[in-house]
């Protein structure tokens, strides 16, 4: 800011000592989103450093008493805007603040490449008592000056300029829409404003003129200026929106996060509407209330350990219910609960446990490896001859083979390039093979235990060597051996 200090004669005033003057010059310099404000205001108009000024002052002002006396007139500052005068006014330090403040509004307001040049200066005078007026009334007068400024109805929300709209039936139209959105779909007892409302006509910067949706945007708080917050080590999406009262969907909605991964140092949009007008509406609602069913247990002896059955399916009670519901700006605040109606009563479900011993023939769903010791000399899957649907362990001849798991013999016996074979169905979807055998000790229809002896080792079949080539299925499909039981 710079100080200026004007001796610049009024043509235009009543009277005045000779180069007195206070004044104020202000120089708006508009760039994109920033104003510049040039403005000082002078010091008084007579320094007293010599007799010569004393006795002038003097002069003037008894001159200024008897005039006062006999002629009804009253000493002031005239009031020049832009080499004009347009009043005059008692108070020099109030009528420069409704100057500072209508710079202060321009500045706030207008945005873009522009130049606003304005000249405003006090000069002691003095003048008929019809030609004063207020300084409230100096400041629309300012305005009235101003092509940034026109007539409008400006509305106050609890005495707080919210925005204008270009006439008093658009703004209380504006207002009534607003309610009207933020009271949604249902049946709506009542809708009310927590804030006071009021609507002036008066000067307002041309830009707090605005349309409907502008006007929404403003009333809701998602025009207002958004933050930036610098992610540092231990913060989380959701820790960074507690402290900053926003939902974390709504976080990464704003920076088009499409992950919960943030990097330390990372900058994050931080903006969370907050409207400026405080709507609460009550509405009459319906809805269903869902009572879960527990599930009860009952022991069977007729079934083995691990297994469960349902004896009786759950289902869940449902009630009706009526309540009328206070929300303020869509943020519900109070429930009362006006009427209930139980459409049904929660059914337990029932679960039979069984506690009978499993046989040792049972599956136990863990898989063993069927032989003692070995290597692996053929792995699981692609090879140079093809697809290989097991793995071979290369042992000596006659080398114990035992059941993988528990279960039924589906197949024994001699099947092509497999040789002499031992297929077992272990009842839950999974089936093992043991093929090249030498010998085969269990038949087909017979149930096996875990780790019970069914076969021998050999070379039967497509086999260059004695070896075990042994499969697991699942519903068919071939699966890793060495992955169930290891190597």
């Amino acid at each position: 800011m710079r100080n200026i200090i004007s001796n610049q004669e009024d043509p235009n005033m009543e009277n005045g000592g000779e180069n007195s003057s206070v004044a104020q010059e202000v120089k708006v310099k508009k760039t994109p989103r920033k104003i510049t404000v040039l403005a000082e205001h002078a010091v008084n108009y007579i320094k007293a450093n010599s007799v010569a000024a004393k006795s002038t002052a003097i002069g003037f002002f008894v001159f200024a008493v008897i005039l006062t006396i006999i002629a009804n007139v009253q000493v002031g500052y005239a009031v020049v805007f832009n080499n004009k005068t347009i009043g005059y006014v008692s108070e020099k330090d109030a009528t420069l603040g409704k100057i500072d403040g209508i710079i202060k509004e321009l500045s706030d307001s207008i945005e873009g490449e522009k130049d606003i040049d304005i000249s405003a200066d006090l000069v002691p005078s003095f003048a008929p008592d019809s030609r004063f007026v207020k300084e409230d009334d100096i400041e629309q007068i300012i305005k009235s000056e101003l092509s940034f400024y026109e007539d409008a109805a400006a509305v106050y929300i609890d005495g707080k300029f919210a925005f204008a709209a270009k006439d008093a039936d658009s703004a209380k139209d504006f207002i009534k829409k607003y309610q009207d959105k933020v009271c949604g779909d249902g049946t709506i007892l009542s809708v009310e404003s927590e804030n006071e409302v009021t609507y002036r006509q008066e000067k307002v910067v041309y830009t707090e003129v605005l349309d409907l949706d502008a006007a929404m945007s403003r009333l809701s708080g998602t025009d207002s200026k958004e933050g930036l917050y610098v992610v540092k080590e231990g913060d989380t999406l959701w820790s960074i929106g507690i402290d900053n009262d926003m939902p974390t969907d709504y976080l990464m909605t704003l920076n088009n996060l499409d992950s919960e991964v943030i990097q330390i140092g990372s900058v994050l949009r931080v903006k969370y509407p907050e409207p400026i007008m405080d709507i609460k509406v009550v509405k009459d609602i319906t809805y269903t209330e869902y009572h879960p069913y527990e599930t009860e247990k009952r022991y069977d002896k007729s079934l083995n350990v691990g297994t469960y059955r349902t004896y009786q399916k759950g289902s869940n009670g449902e009630t009706r219910i009526r309540a009328t519901v206070t929300y303020v700006n869509n943020s519900e605040v109070e429930r009362e609960i006006t009427e209930k109606t139980v459409i049904s009563e929660p059914v337990n479900e029932i679960l039979l446990v069984g506690t009978k011993p499993k046989p040792k023939t049972a599956a136990t769903g863990r898989f063993a490896k069927p032989i003692s010791g070995g290597y692996v000399s053929s792995s699981f899957g692609n090879r140079s001859r093809g697809y290989h649907t097991g793995v071979d362990w290369a042992v000596s001849y006659g080398t114990p083979i035992y059941a993988s798991d528990g279960g039924t013999v589906t197949a024994s016996g001699w099947s092509g390039g497999y040789g002499r074979m031992i297929k077992i169905n272990h009842g839950n979807g999974y089936e093992t093979l043991y093929a090249h055998c030498s010998k085969l000790v269990v038949s087909t229809g017979k149930k096996v235990a875990k780790g019970q002896l069914i076969a021998y080792v050999g070379s039967t079949g497509n086999s260059t060597g004695p070896h075990l080539h042994f499969e697991i299925r699942k519903n068919g499909a071939y699966l890793n051996p060495t992955k169930y039981c290891g190597e």
